[in-house]
């Protein structure tokens, strides 16, 4: 991609991220990367540097007695702004004061530039959904699963200790998760609580090389269940919980007598006042929903069948806010 500015007499100068989506050497696209520049009529922008994080450095000059304070300005300083771009995407954050010219009677600076890179390899773009369903956005305190191309060089494995053994590091708005496994197309793993929903930044690293970012969504609660066959349709992972018999399907309809109660896994449910489960479109009596022990982002819910189950049925878990799970997911009653 490339940056431009466009400049206005009043204070709405913009800087547009170009991009060239079929590599012919000419811009295709514009988006706004970063608006409302101009603090008033007196600023003028040049400058435009982009270090390897991607943060933009932009030099601001001001036009001395004429910048005053009431309108804004800084009263002739010019200074530098720097705006983070952590996905790497050409999409910026707001902006903090990077530098400023120590001479207060200065208008003007030049020769923005900083050290040259080695040549790294290029950062691909990734995809991030909920680790059970694989549909929707992962979510806070809960399991994920990112996907693309060429994210670990070739590397693989299968636990925490692995990706700090291979130089893994997956960081999520800054912060970082636990990696449960990975692979080249594939890493799963556990989002912090502290990481608040919305559009957050992830970027993946192997020894402190970025090999994929992105702007995702991250959401409160998006619940899906995980299936036997890995891929969020069919049979759901269930146990019997009656008589601590901890069975797998088919379940039984009773358990010495009583209504059996089955236990779900998932994750996307913990952060909801409420969950309801239907089960062959019956309202099923909730008994637990929350957390599944220790293993972090693993949630559980247990239910009592309803009456007059039978054969394979579909089982949907829906929050408070009416985030519902696949409809594809099963359970087989016998």
């Amino acid at each position: 991609r490339g940056g431009v500015f466009s400049h206005s007499f009043g204070n709405d100068t913009v800087l547009l991220a170009l991009y060239d989506d079929n590599a012919d050497g000419r811009a295709d696209r514009e988006e706004i990367a970063a608006e409302g520049l101009s603090l008033d009529n007196n600023l003028f922008f040049h400058g435009l540097v982009i270090d390897r994080e991607g943060t933009v450095y932009i030099i601001e000059d001001a036009s001395g007695a004429a910048d005053l304070k009431s309108l804004g300005g800084n009263l002739g300083t010019p200074r530098i702004d720097a705006f983070p771009d952590p996905a790497l995407n050409g999409f910026l954050r707001d902006g903090s004061n990077y530098a400023q010219a120590d001479f207060p009677t200065a208008q003007a600076l030049s020769g923005l530039a900083f050290g040259i890179d080695a040549t790294l390899d290029p950062v691909n773009r990734l995809a991030c959904t909920n680790s059970a369903s694989l549909r929707g956005a992962g979510t806070r305190d809960g399991l994920a699963t990112i996907t693309g191309a060429n994210l670990m060089r070739g590397l693989s494995g299968g636990s925490a200790n692995d990706a700090g053994a291979r130089g893994l590091r997956v960081t999520i708005e800054g912060r970082s998760a636990i990696v449960l496994s990975f692979s080249n197309s594939q890493i799963n793993l556990y989002v912090p609580d502290a990481v608040s929903a919305g559009i957050r930044s992830i970027v993946v690293s192997v020894n402190n090389n970025v090999t994929a970012a992105d702007d995702v969504r991250i959401a409160d609660a998006n619940p899906g269940l995980f299936t036997v066959n890995q891929t969020g349709a069919g049979e759901a992972v269930a146990l019997l919980a009656s008589g601590n018999r901890l069975t797998t399907s088919p379940f039984p309809q009773t358990t010495n007598g009583q209504p059996s109660v089955i236990s779900l896994f998932g994750t996307g449910w913990r952060n909801s006042s409420s969950v309801t489960v239907r089960i062959g479109n019956q309202l099923a009596t909730l008994q637990y929903a929350g957390a599944a022990g220790e293993f972090p982002g693993l949630d559980q819910i247990n239910v009592t069948l309803p009456n007059n189950i039978s054969g394979t049925v579909p089982v949907v878990v829906t929050t408070a806010g009416g985030e519902a799970s696949r409809n594809d997911a099963v359970l087989t009653v016998k």
